[in-house]
């Protein structure tokens, strides 16, 4: 795989209409294994060597102005990749937006609660996300456990991947 193929995926993820598979769903984790199991995300997947650098250069780029519908899905697939190189962007983005309405950052197709779900597999579970139902101030408590975690895990150039 080359450079040109993973930008052209990444052009197709971007579009909204990538999420249309999705709307069958009814929660986020559904939407999480609609997007996880389609072509696009199998083969960057596929191709971390290749495709991981450029989705964290594309995300790190775009971030300021990237669309709920985008960055959901860079947020699905740094899960799946156990991406720690994007913790810190991760948690970035979800701190920006706790004060949105719960029902906003709870609703399937925001990328809020796919944040959460991938800090909870790049850190191999040691960290637990909060459910659904949980409290800010939980969701705020999940934050700073990962914060932490990143501190005593990522020290080392050998435990990064």
């Amino acid at each position: 795989m080359q450079e040109s193929d993973v930008s052209r995926i990444l052009e197709t993820i971007e579009t909204e209409s990538f999420l249309h598979p999705t709307f069958i769903a009814s929660g986020h984790g559904t939407v999480a294994e609609v997007l996880g199991a389609t072509h696009e995300v199998q083969t960057l997947l596929d191709n971390k060597k290749v495709s991981l650098p450029l989705l964290r250069a594309r995300y790190r780029e775009q971030d300021p102005t990237m669309a709920d519908g985008a960055r959901l899905v860079y947020f699905v697939l740094f899960g799946l990749a156990r991406e720690r190189q994007m913790l810190g962007e991760i948690v970035s983005y979800l701190k920006r937006v706790q004060g949105l309405s719960t029902s906003k950052l709870m609703w399937p197709w925001h990328p809020f609660l796919h944040g959460v779900h991938a800090l909870e597999l790049i850190t191999g579970g040691q960290v637990q996300a909060p459910d659904t139902r949980a409290s800010a101030k939980q969701f705020d408590q999940f934050l700073t456990q990962v914060e932490n975690w990143t501190r005593t895990h990522m020290d080392s150039p050998h435990q990064q991947q």
